[in-house]
């Protein structure tokens, strides 16, 4: 009897931690490896922030919401759609929730006060995708830093405090490949996140 307990409990052990049954994090595949660049001032924090074309970056702040900032390219501008992030208290599984949808054009700023986390963002420019990278597997697509209660994710990102930047798939303006990105104390507050 006992060691049927014990074999019980080492099944149920081994269930939690099969893939199946991992958390689920709320993402968005890019339509294509374009760059979208936009400038975010959060509160008085700056930041500026590439994420590709459709996918999806995140904001979150300390013991507050997270969001999601989905760009897509358009003909004449760029519409970002921004989503709350929302996870199962009992699961841990995302979920979203639509909050709005704005169309950006360059040189207009837009404020979002009606936003969970307030913010002004402004379309800086669209980069059309790198050639591929060779030799790597997977690619980093997400990297993420924080400064002071603001954490930032996408394809780079750049704060006060700290940047990171996936540049087998960005563009960085300060570093040219993932080996200088160390080289010049680019250091990701969170890392990379890789493929999602």
């Amino acid at each position: 009897m006992r060691f049927a307990r014990l074999v019980l409990a080492m099944l149920l052990g081994s269930l939690a931690v099969l893939p199946g049954h991992a958390q689920v994090q709320a993402s968005s595949p890019p339509i294509s490896r374009d760059t979208v660049t936009l400038r975010l001032m959060l509160g008085q924090t700056p930041a500026t922030l590439a994420v590709q074309n459709g996918a999806m970056a995140r904001l979150s702040v300390r013991g507050g919401p997270v969001l999601g900032i989905i760009p897509t390219i358009g003909i004449k501008a760029i519409d970002l759609v921004f989503v709350e992030i929302l996870a199962d208290p009992i699961t841990k599984n995302e979920g979203v929730r639509q909050l709005t949808k704005v169309s950006l054009s360059p040189g207009n700023v837009v404020q979002l006060d009606s936003l969970p986390i307030p913010l002004e963002i402004e379309l800086l420019q669209t980069s059309a995708a790198r050639p591929q990278s060779t030799g790597a597997s997977a690619p980093c697509t997400k990297c993420c830093t924080t400064c002071g209660d603001y954490t930032l994710c996408g394809c780079w990102v750049e704060m006060e405090c700290g940047r990171c930047c996936c540049s087998t798939n960005c563009d960085c303006p300060w570093i040219s490949t993932e080996a200088t990105c160390a080289a010049v104390g680019s250091r990701p507050a969170v890392g990379p996140v890789g493929n999602r």
